[in-house]
Order: structure tokens, then sequence, then C-alpha cells
């Protein structure tokens, strides 16, 4: 709508609820300060909640540095009340919780220190106030972020911090229900001698974590050694702590340039493809691509059937120049799975290595059929796979020789063959589409919308006699499917 139709309007009216509190906005601009005053303290005598929110706002406003009566002022501002906070019943309590941002900001003027430790603060009774509260609306999310907000704006104006200041930051960072802060400029702000507290305080708790996870493994070990193969509960893994100390320990070592520190940690973990999977991740992020081909040698020797670390181990044979090697394993690949991508990748291995591409395609196309015939899907003589490769390379008519009978070939590849073939194949289309049909007619039901759009695209492909012949044979053959016979053509 542009201005004009709302001027000729005559405006968007608001609503009579934004209309009523403009105009008790207004009304209590007009009054004097004086009576004001009469009117919240009367209000504070008829409602404690009330009385409670304007003492915290006369303490904020006559705050001292004093840690206790920060904290004090803070835990009334984010105290979660005695019920849990249904949908809906959040904004009093968010509302109430927001007064702690200019507290936060009047300390960090005074005294920055202290605002960094009532920061903290803030944000674990924060934290707690939402844990007790429904907040699919994010509400309570929405002041943890702002409080996380201040809290870093404080610890920047604080500047570097003692080494002991990393521990107490890493409590901070694992107790974060909802990322209030960003970690990367928290940990720039702190300072070395933090991030060293940091880093260290990390190490040995993610050392704690995992050789408990050992030893609770290492006594599973005992317990099923005694009873001699019978079931002896399920093996320990690793639990969010571990796993969230891990990673956190990794980002640190890599954003530290301690590669080889963070290979130490990945590797202890060798006894799953995606163990040796997040070592060559890392070897190949940071450029050290000869050691992750090894890597990817070594994961492919332990688990010859991983498709993560075959594609690792192709990605480093190429990247290396190791073409005939790289060619000899696409070819493994195919044979143990044979799939149109996997042909294609192959054929561009073989034109990579400088072979002949054509003689390898007619090789393997031979292989194929032979392997057809073997483990057909659809029946026997299973051509599907290697008429989905001339589909690839729009061969149509010789998908379309291939698939004749007797040869089975799945019904969507038909269908596509049939649709692409042009006008003057239109006889073997219509007859592709009518085993389609035949196939579809043996499991549909009404109101056979996909079984009638069939019959349409056969009938565009037939001449007007032989259709007519054609319906009147499946009116005759499909008398008892009347929704199916109402939805034929006429003729």
């Amino acid at each position: 709508m542009s201005a004009e139709d709302v001027d000729g309007a005559g405006g968007l009216e608001p609503l009579p609820e934004m209309q009523e509190r403009s105009r008790l906005q207004a009304f209590l601009h007009g009054l004097p300060a004086s009576v004001l005053a009469k009117k919240l303290m009367q209000m504070a005598d008829s409602d404690f909640q009330v009385e409670r929110e304007l003492q915290c706002w006369r303490r904020a406003s006559e705050v001292t540095c004093d840690p206790a009566e920060l904290v004090a002022i803070a835990d009334g501002m984010l105290e979660p009340g005695r019920h849990y906070i249904k949908l809906g019943e959040g904004r009093e309590y968010v509302r109430r919780g927001e007064a702690v941002l200019p507290l936060l900001r009047q300390t960090r003027a005074r005294d920055t220190q202290a605002a960094v430790t009532l920061g903290s603060h803030a944000l674990r009774r924060a934290w707690e106030l939402m844990n007790q509260a429904d907040d699919s609306g994010d509400e309570f999310g929405e002041l943890c972020r702002a409080i996380g907000a201040e809290w870093l704006a404080c610890l920047q104006a604080a500047g570097p911090q003692p080494g002991a200041f990393g521990e107490a930051y890493l409590q901070l960072l694992l107790e974060d229900p909802v990322e209030s802060f960003d970690p990367v400029a928290a940990e720039t702000a702190m300072g070395e001698a933090a991030r060293q507290g940091l880093r260290q305080a990390l190490q040995r708790r993610w050392r704690a974590a995992k050789d408990a996870l050992r030893a609770e493994q290492a006594r599973w070990e005992e317990a099923r050694a005694r009873r001699k193969g019978r079931y002896a509960g399920l093996p320990p893994r690793s639990d969010i702590n571990l796993c969230e100390l891990q990673r956190m320990h990794l980002e640190q070592l890599e954003r530290a340039g301690n590669i080889d520190g963070a290979l130490a940690v990945l590797r202890e973990d060798l006894t799953t493809p995606q163990g040796h999977g997040a070592v060559i991740g890392l070897l190949g992020r940071h450029g050290r691509h000869c050691e992750a081909l090894l890597q990817a040698e070594e994961g492919c020797r332990a688990f010859p059937d991983d498709a993560g670390l075959q594609a690792a181990l192709l990605r480093g044979l190429e990247g290396a120049g190791r073409l005939e090697e790289a060619l000899v394993l696409r070819r493994q690949q195919f044979e143990r799975r044979p799939e149109v991508e996997a042909f294609h990748a192959l054929l561009e291995a073989a034109k990579a290595a400088g072979h002949d591409v054509a003689a390898l395609r007619d090789s393997v196309l031979a292989w194929l059929q032979l392997h057809e015939m073997a483990t057909g899907r659809y029946g026997p003589n299973d051509v599907t796979l290697r008429a989905q490769i001339l589909c690839a390379e729009e061969r149509w008519s010789e998908a379309a020789q291939l698939v004749q009978p007797p040869a089975s070939c799945s019904l969507v590849t038909l269908r596509t063959i049939a649709l692409h073939l042009g006008t003057e194949e239109r006889d073997t289309a219509a007859a592709l589409l009518m085993r389609v049909l035949d196939a579809a007619m043996d499991r549909a039901t009404s109101p056979y919308r996909m079984e009638l759009h069939l019959v349409a695209e056969i009938a565009q492909r037939m001449h007007a006699p032989q259709r007519a012949v054609w319906l009147a044979h499946l009116r005759k053959v499909y008398a008892g499917k009347r929704n199916f016979l109402n939805g034929l053509p006429v003729g």
C-alpha cells in the first residue's frame, strides 16, 4: 500500500490496546512527581512483587561496589519465584531481570573487575531462571544473551586477567546452556595468562574424564572375560561431558597452533572409522596432506568397507598424483557397489590416468552384464543399472533396446526412457509405459491418479484406432475397478 493510499484511507488506526497505552503514558507524564511517588507506594503496599522491584530499582541507583551488595541486588532482580514459569508468564520475570543490565553498566563505570564478577553471577542466576521456565518463545534466552553481552563488555573493559581466571571461565562455558556470549571475543579480552590457564584446566579435566572412561572400559572387559562370553552389559561410552571437554580441548589446541597436541588427543580414539576421519580432517585443514594420506591408508586397512575413509584415501591419492592407484581403487569401489555415480567417477579416473576411456567403458559394461545376471534386483536378467548408465549418457534408443523383454528393469527407469524417446519411436515408448502400467495396476488402489496419468501418457503415443482398441481392452481387464474405468478417456 502506497503512502497516498494510506493518506486516502485516513491512515491505519492503532489497535485499541495501543491507544489505551499511549493515553496512559501521556497521563502519567503529566502528573507531578509527588503524585506518582504516592501512587507507587500505594501499589507497593498492596503488592509484594511491586515493592521488591521498586526496592531493587532504588538499591541499583545507590549502588556501591561492595560485592555482597551487588550480588544481593542481582539476586533480587533474577529471582525465579516458587513455581514453574509457564509459557506466557515469563514476560514479568524477564522485564524484572532486564534491570540487571543497567546495574552492570553502572558497576563497570566504577569498578570493571567487580563488574566482571557480578556479570558471571548474573549469568548463572539467569540460567537458573531459564531452567525453571517454558522458554519456547526464547524470552529467557534473549535475556541471557543480553546479560552475556554486558558481561563481555565488562571483561573487555577490565583487560587481561590472571591465570586463575581461565579455570573459572571454563566452568562458566560448561554451564552455559544457550551460548550467552562470544567465546572468541571473551578469550581475546582475557589475555594470554588467562588463556593459558583455560587450556591447562581443559587439559586436566579432559585427561581425568578420559582416564575415568578407560578405567570403566577395563572393568567391563574384565567382567566380560569372567563371564566367558556371556552378556556383561553395554560397554562404557563417552558421555556428553567428556565429548564437550574433548571438543573444547581440541579447539583450544588448534587455535593455539598446537596441531601435534591435537593429533595426540585424536589418536587415542582410532578404534572407529570416525576416529581415523577426525585425524585425516585435522591434517588436511593444516596442509599436512602426505600425513593425511598415510592416515587414510591406515584407516582403510583397519576398516576396508568404510565409504568415508575410502573417499579420503581417493582424495589423497589423486592429490598426490598417484593416479594409477586411484584408478584401481575406483574400480574396486565400483565392483563392490555398482552405481551410476561410481561408474562415471571410474571413467574420470581413467581419463586422468591417461587410459583408453572407451575401452574401459566397454569392459566395465561387460563385467556389469555378468554381474546383473547373478544379482538382479528386479528379477532375472535385470539390466537396470546398465539402462541407467545409458540414460545418464542420453543414449535413449540404446537404453530402450536394452530393456526389451525378457530383460527386467525398474519401473522408474522404464518410464524415464519412454518419456525421452522421440516421436519416431512412440510405439516403443508406449510399450514401455504399458509395462509400467501393468505392474502399477497390480497394487493400485482408488482413486488411481498415477495410473490414469500413465494411461494418458500412453494414449498420447497411439493413433486413434489403436487407442480405441487398447482402451476397450483396459475396460475388459479391469472391469472390477469402477473408479479406474470412470477415469479412462472416452476413446
